[in-house]
């Protein structure tokens, strides 16, 4: 089941009405979507690419512009697990390895 979703922020608005599709559901109610990405607390936000999977997720509240930013970098691809994944080894930074284990941990994996 899709809910309509309310933004009052005009520019996270301007941005999901313009650059993204954007689909709500009630896990609640679509368990089992709900359980095919993991969804284990509220709110999360699950970023798919057009075939389905993941790119990465928000998990927890974020204020409009911190949240804002965070899509748009997700959206080219900065501070996922794949852009994390590529760049730990180079980096060396030990954050780096805890960040990425939350972002296992959150998309029910290890």
């Amino acid at each position: 089941m899709l809910d309509t979703v309310v933004f009052v922020d005009a520019d996270v608005v301007d941005y999901f009405s313009n650059e993204m599709i954007l689909a709500k559901i009630n896990a609640e109610v679509d368990s089992n979507l709900a359980r095919e990405h993991h969804v284990s607390g509220y709110p999360t936000a699950v970023m798919l690419r057009a075939d389905g999977s993941e790119i990465d997720r928000i998990v927890g509240y974020m204020p409009p512009d911190a949240y804002l930013k965070t899509i748009k970098e997700y959206a080219r691809g900065i501070g996922t697990l794949d852009d994390l994944l590529s760049r730990v080894d180079d980096e060396g930074d030990r954050a780096m390895y805890y960040d990425i284990a939350d972002k296992y941990k959150y998309r029910g994996g290890s």
